[in-house]
């Protein structure tokens, strides 16, 4: 886990400037990477950002704006105390040896962005991400955050915290989760950040990291974002159901005042009752919000197609969509419960909740695709949709 510090990146009026999007990054940059140990080599290619990553240390360079990003050394001390300053984000825990875990964003040898981990065992800190004001809306913030992803995910992080009290749409708009206080592990809130540093306004948020790398489309970052939003939003307070629906509705730019609450009673296998799984019955519901009837005139062909085929891919995968097969155990059950808690089963749906998510969105994806298509050709592209092959995990 890492706790992720408040991001200043915002102009007078509060909105965030310079990182629009979490892998956005203008085409112009293009930019060679060199993560962290652990990492596997690969290549992949976002809107004009090529990476390359091997075992060595990071160093993410422009090719034709000039900004260089690497690990920071011990003569950029004064100049990221400084940023964070008049970034005014806290300084007074930054020491050298937090230092050691920072990346710099360099403009003509000058710091103008910067960004870091502060490790604590399994759990860390990943500390002020903070931009230059002339240096803003250039894709710096965005870079740098997602360098944060990056490393994380490299290091086995599954989950990433953040406080924040004037970037919570930013976050959220990003993966992020409101999360209380209470749950947040106590050597994360036994923080100088939690403690002192951090006013009791702030926000706490939560992201997964890992547990979306098996996103199918890895072309659609969008996708991969709206995964990590649905299991940060199970990792908070919200249930399965309930974090799917609220995921997808999100992702569909549909907005209610009836979601997530639609949902609760169908989480944990309707209510604990051994229906069907929580995590599916929300992609149902959210395929219904897009591609459900409106009046009685209308067809329920589009919503009955995309059901099914979220049911069939679904049930392909984990050989059920039954609460109790899928968990192997009774929720209703005071037995059911304990056999939950002991086995960590919350993995298991938390799994669920994100496949649920991308194939619902997939279902929708394909039913509107096929509209697209001339009628005399519909059928066909409907078999094969029921039909598309399922990505292994990991």
């Amino acid at each position: 886990m890492f706790l992720l510090r408040e991001l200043s990146c915002f102009n007078d009026t509060g909105i965030a400037r310079g990182c629009d999007d979490l892998f956005h990054v203008s085409p112009s940059l293009a930019c060679l990477v060199l993560p962290i140990q652990s990492c596997r080599r690969r290549h992949f290619k976002l809107e004009g950002l090529r990476c390359e990553a091997d075992n060595n240390t990071m160093n993410r360079q422009t090719q034709n704006q000039g900004y260089l990003f690497r690990d920071a050394q011990a003569e950029d001390t004064v100049a990221c105390k400084r940023l964070l300053s008049e970034a005014e984000l806290p300084t007074e825990d930054l020491s050298d040896t937090v230092l050691e875990h920072f990346v710099v964003c360099l403009a003509h040898d000058e710091v103008v962005g910067v960004v870091g981990l502060e490790p604590a065992g399994a759990i860390a800190l990943l500390r002020s991400l903070a931009v230059a004001k002339a240096h803003r809306s250039q894709g710096i913030a965005a870079t740098l955050l997602s360098e944060a992803l990056t490393r994380a995910r490299a290091c086995g992080v599954a989950t990433l915290f953040t406080l924040t009290t004037t970037a919570k749409q930013f976050f959220e708009k990003h993966g992020f989760a409101v999360i209380g206080r209470a749950r947040v592990p106590q050597v994360i809130r036994a923080s100088t950040q939690f403690r002192t540093l951090c006013p009791d306004t702030a926000v706490c948020l939560v992201r997964a990291t890992t547990d979306v790398d098996w996103v199918a489309d890895k072309k659609s970052e969008a996708m991969t974002l709206s995964v990590a939003r649905s299991v940060a939003l199970f990792d908070s307070e919200f249930y399965c159901a309930e974090s799917v629906l609220q995921a997808v509705a999100e992702a569909m730019d549909v907005t209610c005042k009836l979601i997530p609450q639609i949902a609760t009673g169908l989480c944990s296998g309707v209510a604990r009752s051994c229906g069907p799984c929580g995590a599916v019955l929300g992609g149902v519901l959210g395929i219904g919000l897009v591609l459900g009837r409106t009046s009685a005139q209308q067809t329920i062909e589009p919503a009955y197609e995309a059901v099914r085929m979220l049911l069939d891919r679904f049930e392909a995968e984990f050989g059920s969509s039954d609460c109790r097969d899928l968990l192997g155990c009774d929720l209703g059950t005071e037995q059911g419960q304990i056999a939950f808690e002991s086995q960590a089963l919350c993995s298991r749906c938390r799994n669920f909740v994100g496949r649920a998510t991308q194939l619902a969105l997939e279902a929708i994806e394909a039913h509107r695709s096929i509209e697209s298509i001339p009628m005399e050709t519909r059928d066909e592209c409907q078999d094969q949709s029921r039909s598309i092959p399922i990505q292994d995990e990991g």
